[in-house]
């Protein structure tokens, strides 16, 4: 492990079987207006010519790129392994089939530098889109150039969506993804929501800087199947959502938290103790995923 240099920006990439997709990270990365970062890719178990393409990347001597093989097991135990050599003062999850604006590494630095020293922040973040330029989700109302706020307190702003945040890598070193046995996937809102409810802001800035799709092969769609294979990573976000949101937001997930209970053959009981849910909320989620269904097969 090296750790003698010391960068502004740490990029992240945990890959699984997308040798062939990287290249477009990796010249965007070639590309940008300011190279103080380093990139990390955690090849997470792949058994493609990834490691191979990763090897002619790091033959460029622009910018210092590590590579590093584990055995697979998900995308959250990939970024927490990347924490054992990142250098740099923030950190941004980069998926492998995204890609970079040349100018967001000089954003980035430009906008952390307004927070370096206020430690009430943990990061930045900008806009995602998608690669034909559409928003993803929904970005700052009016004239606002940024605002500042926590994870928790984005619906209040119209912050809604995928963003491209960057964590100061100290604060995800201390609290890091939670891992639960045999599971390999876990959503990454249950650590900014952790981050969020130590107090911790972002500044959200109204500037896209991330290019992205959702394949079909890919966590975003995959559905119901990543929750029942990983379910006790999926209730610990539930549980921890109940703890932290407003009702609108406990009754969408405690709704869809029934259903999956339903397919795993939990009684209430049991689903009530997993995620330590008011029963009174609960039976109430059960009455709301009734009506749902009730409103689906109507349509």
């Amino acid at each position: 492990m090296n750790t003698t240099s010391k960068y502004k920006i740490s990029i992240v990439t945990p890959t699984y079987n997308r040798g062939g997709l990287l290249t477009k990270a990796y010249k965007s990365l070639l590309n940008q207006t300011n190279i103080n970062f380093e990139w990390i890719i955690i090849d997470d178990g792949s058994n493609d010519n990834t490691g191979d393409i990763v090897s002619s990347f790091i033959s460029n001597d622009k910018f210092k790129i590590i590579y590093v093989y584990q055995s697979n097991g998900g995308k959250h135990r990939a970024i927490n392994k990347a924490l054992e050599y990142t250098s740099g003062d923030y950190m941004l999850i980069l998926d492998s089939d995204d890609y970079l604006d040349e100018t967001a590494i000089q954003k980035l630095e430009e906008w952390t530098e307004t927070i370096d020293d206020n430690l009430e922040f943990a990061g930045v973040s900008g806009n995602k889109a998608y690669f034909n330029g559409d928003i993803v989700g929904q970005t700052l109302k009016g004239n606002l150039y940024y605002k500042d706020c926590t994870n928790i307190e984005r619906k209040k702003f119209n912050l809604l969506g995928d963003k491209a945040e960057v964590y100061r890598t100290s604060i995800i070193k201390t609290y890091k993804f939670p891992t639960f046995e045999n599971e390999n996937f876990i959503t990454e809102e249950i650590l900014w929501d952790k981050i969020a409810s130590m107090g911790y802001k972002i500044r959200w800035f109204n500037e896209t800087i991330y290019f992205c799709e959702y394949l079909d092969d890919g966590l975003t769609k995959s559905g119901d199947d990543k929750f029942i294979n990983n379910f006790y990573g999926y209730a610990s976000n539930v549980k921890q959502k109940i703890k932290l949101y407003d009702f609108v937001t406990k009754l969408k997930y405690l709704s869809n938290y029934t259903r999956i209970r339903k397919i795993k053959k939990l009684t209430h009981k049991e689903a009530i103790k997993i995620v330590d849910a008011p029963k009174g909320l609960y039976f109430l989620s059960l009455l709301f995923e009734f009506l749902k269904t009730i409103y689906r097969r109507m349509r």
